[in-house]
């Protein structure tokens, strides 16, 4: 059901004939409508035109269909209907709801009001964990970039590959992606920063974001020219702890 799908039970009434009625239930009254007075529905094609008199809206198609069959059926509920929408004279003092009356109506108020919000309410969070869990990958996947375009600075100095990026072998480090340059974690890593300034992530200044990050490099055994890069990333979306960890391969593709 989205949330403006409803059944509505309405009343037709003939104009300038007070005593045509007509009733049923749908989904789209305005449609129902153009359709009643173009002679689409067989009941009502022999009489034109007809006027909405009276509607109420239900969250399910059970409750609208439970409603239409009393008021076709049972004299009571169409009386009081007739009485409230001013076809039979009402015995009541006054012209006010009265206190049941009241509260069905908020009630009815309440459950077409509740899907709708609990909808929008679920699709704010599917769209706030979509754009947390969208910045992980990048975060993820520039901390991958940042230990090769490492291995390529030592190839332009002709130094051994993994110089400088070696301390992060089986040892968690962060990354400073603004400076370039990475640190050991001396316990647990700390939250990745954003520079309200520039904008950047991952810099040595800045507030504490809700992403942690971690690089870990690990030697493949039997070879001194390849490593598996991990990246693991964690953060807390709509109050729920999130996670996951990508994986490189590495090669020394020069030999130094």
């Amino acid at each position: 059901m989205t949330p403006y799908h409803f059944y509505y039970v309405y009343v037709l009434q003939i104009l300038g004939r007070v005593d045509e009625l007509y009733i049923d239930f749908t989904t789209n009254l305005r449609k129902r409508l153009v359709q009643h007075n173009v002679g689409e529905n067989k009941s009502t094609q022999r009489y034109k035109p007809w006027r909405i008199l009276y509607y109420e809206a239900f969250p399910d198609e059970h409750s609208a269909k439970a409603r239409e069959l009393s008021l076709k059926h049972n004299g009571n509920p169409m009386r009081e209907l007739k009485k409230r929408i001013g076809l039979l004279p009402n015995s009541k003092s006054g012209k006010g709801f009265t206190l049941i009356e009241t509260l069905v109506a908020i009630s009815v108020l309440l459950v077409s009001l509740a899907g709708p919000l609990s909808i929008a309410m679920q699709s704010l969070n599917s769209a706030y964990y979509a754009r947390d869990q969208v910045t992980a990958f990048y975060l993820a996947q520039e901390a991958v970039e940042y230990v090769r375009a490492v291995r390529d600075q030592n190839y332009l100095f002709q130094r051994s590959w993994l110089t400088g990026i070696d301390s992060c072998i089986d040892t968690a480090c962060t990354v400073n992606f603004p400076n370039f340059t990475h640190t050991v974690c001396s316990g647990s890593c700390g939250p990745v920063l954003l520079n309200p300034t520039t904008g950047l992530f991952g810099g040595a200044t800045g507030n504490s974001t809700i992403y942690t990050r971690t690089i870990t490099l690990e030697s493949v055994q039997g070879t001194a020219d390849e490593v598996t890069i991990h990246v693991a990333l964690s953060w807390k979306s709509s109050g729920i702890d999130r996670e996951f960890e990508i994986t490189e391969q590495m090669l020394n593709w020069l030999g130094y």
